[in-house]
């Protein structure tokens, strides 16, 4: 090699050093700048009592209705914590839960539940109840490593004109990315078919809740 094309060479080593950690920072966080899949989110100590919460949850209901009503069973399990988004959000013991979870047989696209939600899918929505609504502490029963509002189970309500129905939906998180489903509960579990004139319309038992009719 000449002298002039080694010190060619030379000149771009930093340059392409720089451009492979760039890259590698960019797609898996080498050399410990690992990138996060969920940003952080401040759940302000107050959120159950000034209205945060039950602001949080009015508008994630309509996202989550529109997920699961337009794309079914790849709505749902778009929305379900992916692993590493898990070993981001949950402690030992929270992950530790996670693994000795069963989450069922994956759904499959023609299961009544989809139809009948893709049937809903223009309905206006009217209301919502939400139970089990609660900030869990961080190191807490549920394993996450920061406080999180944490919701069991939202009963979403829509008016098809005539009447009204409704659909529970089980174990959501809010994450800095938006709501997301916990994959603890099983596949079967997570989202109700809707029912017309549902009993919990009429029960009412609510921690948080709206309703427009």
């Amino acid at each position: 090699m000449t002298p002039r094309a080694e010190r060619a060479r030379t000149a771009l080593r930093p340059v392409a050093l720089a451009s492979l950690v760039a890259f590698c920072a960019l797609v898996v966080g080498c050399a410990g700048s690992a990138t996060r899949s969920i940003p952080t989110l401040d759940v302000p100590d107050e959120a159950m009592t000034n209205g945060w919460a039950r602001a949080r949850i009015a508008e994630g209901v309509p996202r989550v209705f529109e997920a699961l009503s337009t794309r079914g069973a790849a709505g749902m399990r778009a929305m379900r914590l992916r692993p590493n988004e898990v070993a981001e959000l949950f402690n030992d013991a929270g992950r530790a839960r996670i693994e000795r979870s069963v989450p069922g047989i994956t759904p499959s696209t023609r299961e009544r539940r989809w139809t009948l939600l893709g049937l809903h899918r223009n309905d206006r929505i009217v209301g919502w109840c939400a139970r089990g609504v609660h900030v869990a502490p961080e190191g807490g029963a549920e394993g996450f490593q920061q406080r999180t509002l944490y919701v069991e189970r939202l009963l979403i309500v829509g008016d098809e004109g005539d009447g009204r129905w409704g659909a529970w939906i089980e174990g959501l998180v809010l994450t800095g990315a938006g709501w997301r489903m916990l994959p603890w509960v099983t596949f079967e579990d997570a989202v109700e078919a809707p029912r017309r004139d549902h009993t919990d319309l009429t029960l009412w038992d609510c921690d948080l809740a709206q309703r427009g009719w």
